[in-house]
This record gives C-alpha cells, sequence and structure tokens, in this order.
C-alpha cells in the first residue's frame, strides 16, 4: 500500500466526523491501523517458506526463531521426514537457497502459474515425509520427536503482512475495520454516565453514541464480508 499509516489515521478521522485530539487520539487510531492489518492477514496471508534444522530428541520448536521480523499466524504444511531418508536434496534442490522466501509479492494476475507449479512441487514432495505436527502458540511439535540432528525441516507458514505489503485496492476494505475500532472509542467516550451504584459507574449510551455502536458493528461485518466470510489459515497437521 502507498498510504503510510498516518495518511490512513488522518483518514480514519476524517471519515469518523474529524473528532478532536482529545476524545480520539492519533495513536488510538494507529492502534486501530495495526489491528486491521492484523485481521486482514487472518483473510489474506503473506504466504513464507522456509526451513530449520532438528535436533536429535528435540520436538519442539519456537517458530519466532525460524521466521524473524513476521508475526506467524499459523503454519500451512510442514514437510518432516522422522527417519531422516528424505531431505534436502529431495525436496530443496528445486527450490529457492535463501532462507526465507515470501510468496506474496508474487502476482497471481500475470503468473499463475508460478503458484501453481510451486505448490504441485510441494504436494508431490509431501508424499515422502511420513512424520506428523501440530502447531499451538508459536510452537511447532514434531511427531515423533526426531532422532537425528540436522535434518531438515520444511514449512509453509501464514504470516501478518505489512502496510506496504496490502494492496491499494483494499485501501477502504482495511479502514473499514480501522474505523470500526476507533469509532467503538469514540462512542464510548461521548456516551454520558447516567450515575453510580456499588458496582461502579453505570453507562448510559445516548441515541448518538448507540448509533456509532451499530454503526461500528456493521463495518466490522462488511470488512470480513468483503475479505470472503472466513480466515484463510490451517493451525494443524
Amino acid at each position: 500500500m502507498t498510504k503510510t499509516k498516518q495518511q490512513l489515521i488522518d483518514k480514519a478521522r476524517s471519515n469518523l466526523g474529524g473528532p478532536s485530539i482529545t476524545e480520539l487520539t492519533d495513536t488510538q487510531i494507529g492502534d486501530a491501523v495495526d489491528s486491521a492489518v492484523n485481521e486482514y492477514s487472518k483473510y489474506k496471508p503473506k504466504k513464507v517458506y522456509t526451513e530449520f534444522e532438528t535436533e536429535a530428541d528435540v520436538a519442539t520448536v519456537d517458530i519466532t526463531t525460524v521466521i524473524e521480523g513476521s508475526a506467524v499466524l499459523g503454519i500451512v504444511d510442514c514437510y518432516y521426514d522422522p527417519t531422516g531418508m528424505f531431505f534436502d536434496s529431495d525436496l530443496y534442490y528445486t527450490l529457492p537457497e535463501t532462507s526465507i522466501v515470501s510468496l506474496s509479492g508474487l502476482s497471481l494476475f500475470n503468473n499463475p502459474s508460478l503458484v501453481v507449479q510451486f505448490q504441485q512441487k510441494l504436494e508431490s514432495f509431501k508424499a515422502h515425509f511420513g512424520g506428523d505436527w501440530d502447531f499451538y502458540d508459536d510452537t511447532l511439535r514434531l511427531f515423533p520427536p526426531p532422532s537425528t540432528t540436522g535434518t531438515k525441516v520444511g514449512i509453509v507458514a501464514n504470516c501478518v503482512k505489512t502496510l506496504a505489503e496490502i494492496s491499494d485496492t483494499d485501501e477502504d476494505t482495511l479502514l473499514l475495520w480501522v474505523e470500526a475500532k476507533a469509532g467503538k472509542i469514540l462512542a464510548t467516550k461521548r456516551a454520558q454516565i447516567s450515575g453510580v451504584s456499588m458496582e461502579g459507574a453505570s453507562i448510559n449510551f445516548d441515541t448518538g453514541s448507540a448509533t456509532m455502536i451499530k454503526m461500528a458493528e456493521s463495518k466490522e461485518k462488511d470488512f470480513k464480508k468483503e475479505l470472503g466470510g472466513h480466515s484463510g489459515f490451517f493451525v494443524n497437521g
């Protein structure tokens, strides 16, 4: 995306009617932008291919030490052979030798065959790998535990995109989430305190604030609808 984070903050503020900094700070809208990028990535993630080497009898791997610089949403696939019979020359000789290769930069419209070929290669190689795996809370677990050190394991991960990696055509979609989150904050600040009970202050949402809440919820639904209605990643083997 060619727009900067500050430009999105300014646009969201304008779309929300231009609330003052006192009502809604740039930091709060900025947090909404970050939330939007993270949520957007659940539907249109950055696909990253990389590899690591096993340690004998160590079944768990902290994925943040394998993929640095990108938050991992889930593991799409893992290519692990516990016998050690299949490794680098079997899987990697046709793939790039760099440590991390992002597929998000490929244009599916201009180069559909590249992605199809890549996926077909991975699927054909996968038949050689009998190991199982699961992924939870940034930890990849291999089943059974590797018996040797130095066996290469290939993974395809869904990661959070940066703002720059999101298409300009999805700017309005991204802003739906930004305005929904920021709008809820604004509505809460504009709500009136009606009284204090033993449990604390009770919030009375006036007509304007209640309308803002409903609009925010509607924008969240529209955001999900425009991105397909369901997130597109898997976390288990």
